[in-house]
Parts: C-alpha cells; sequence; structure tokens
C-alpha cells in the first residue's frame, strides 16, 4: 500500500505542475492549492460515473482503482482532519495481531505518513471538507456513507436563494481557516439551479526550518567596523 500510495504522490505532483503551467502568465502571478483542488476534484469522482469519471481519472493522471484512490485521500484526512481548533490525533485501530494483512497495511501507512506530522508544536496543518446541497436534492445513502468514510466530512441541506445560505458558508470557511479567508462567496455566486457547493478547506501555519535574508525585505548587509581604545 505504501508504494501505492507514493505512487498517487507522483500523481498529485504531476497534477499540480499541470494546474500551474495552466494557470502561468508571464506578467502575472498564480496562488493557488493544488492539494486543495485535488481533494475537491476527488470528492467530484466520488459521486461520479461513466463517461464523467473516466474524464476525471484522465485530467488527474490516476492510473489506480476507485478504492485505492479514495483510500489515499482518507488517509490524509485521518491525520489532518479539523476539529475547529480541538486538535487530537486519531485513535490507533483495533488490529487482529493475527490479521497479517491488515498489520502490512497498517505498517505501510505510518511510513507513508512518516514526514507527515500535523500534532507537533512545530507547524499546524488541518483540513476539513464540507457538502452543501440544495434543501430538495436527494443524495444516495452509498455517496453520503463513502463521503463520510473517505473524506471525514459533513453534509448540511440549505436553499441557495436565501441570504442567509451566503453567511452561513462565510462563517464556516472564517472559522475553520481563523479568519484568514473572509467572505469568500456572495449570493450572485447562487441561483435556482445551484444544487452541490463542495467546500475544502486547509489550514497550514509554521515557522521556517532556516530563515535566509531577501524573502521578506531588504538582504542583511555585511558592515566592517574598527573599533578604537576598546579592549574586548
Amino acid at each position: 500500500m505504501a508504494k501505492k500510495f507514493e505512487s498517487i504522490n507522483e500523481a498529485q505532483l504531476s497534477f499540480a505542475l499541470e494546474l500551474l503551467r495552466s494557470q502561468h502568465s508571464d506578467d502575472k502571478s498564480a496562488v493557488f492549492s493544488p492539494a486543495s483542488i485535488a481533494t475537491s476534484v476527488a470528492m467530484v469522482y466520488l459521486g461520479a460515473q461513466s463517461e464523467t469519471a473516466n474524464q476525471i481519472r484522465i485530467a488527474m493522471g490516476l492510473g489506480f482503482t476507485e478504492s485505492e484512490i479514495h483510500s489515499y485521500f482518507s488517509t490524509l484526512m485521518k491525520h489532518t482532519k479539523s476539529d475547529y481548533g480541538v486538535k487530537v490525533p486519531p485513535p490507533e485501530p483495533e488490529i487482529d495481531p493475527n490479521d497479517t494483512k491488515a498489520l502490512q497495511e497498517r505498517i505501510s501507512e505510518l511510513a507513508f505518513l512518516r514526514h507527515c506530522n500535523p500534532y507537533t508544536s512545530q507547524c499546524v496543518l488541518e483540513t476539513i471538507n464540507r457538502i452543501y446541497v440544495n434543501d430538495q436534492t436527494i443524495l444516495k445513502d452509498n455517496f453520503v456513507d463513502k463521503f463520510d468514510k473517505f473524506y471525514q466530512g459533513g453534509i448540511e441541506k440549505v436553499k441557495f436563494t436565501e441570504d442567509k445560505t451566503v453567511e452561513i458558508i462565510n462563517n464556516f470557511i472564517a472559522e475553520v481557516t481563523r479568519n484568514k479567508i473572509n467572505n469568500i462567496v456572495k449570493k450572485s455566486d447562487f441561483n435556482e439551479t445551484t444544487k452541490i457547493v463542495l467546500i475544502n478547506s486547509i489550514y497550514f501555519k509554521g515557522k521556517w526550518a532556516k530563515v535566509q535574508g531577501g524573502h521578506a525585505g531588504p538582504p542583511p548587509k555585511q558592515i566592517k567596523f574598527i573599533l578604537k581604545g576598546c579592549k574586548i
């Protein structure tokens, strides 16, 4: 499983580079989160079928089974899930010591996550997913169950034509991003044809392991000076 995850990681890197190329401009900067976009597309893939599902797989460069893809994102969600500021590691799964396959999968998962520890004091890394769905739209139970299982997300029914829906969504996003992102949606974004809105939030806060001059201001200057009449 670890090798599969590493392969999907490489596919995600290629997807991110393709996104960057598509947004590249000689005179403009582009800022976006490939991880957030990939997670959102994967959530769409969860409910897609036939040609739509095939096109998503091609676009993301994922030559893997549906189960492998969603298991990959599920692992990331479990270890970076946001509980509105309460950050606790997920409970260790109960594994039968005689179940060799389950033990091997757990060892592989831990190996994959060896560089991703969002519970240290050095950094904060949290993700959260949510679906807002039109109150007249009925989602299949199978999709709801899989969304909860793989993406650790909540589903909330709303009326997209009402003003308070904009407030609900904006308040949610502001809360999970520590008020770093505000008023991201407006009423004109929705109308009577809006059925579903997917939300993925990634919050990261950390310090540079090594700070170098010149990145956030003028580079430091070395000044030579001579002390007269002083003993050191």
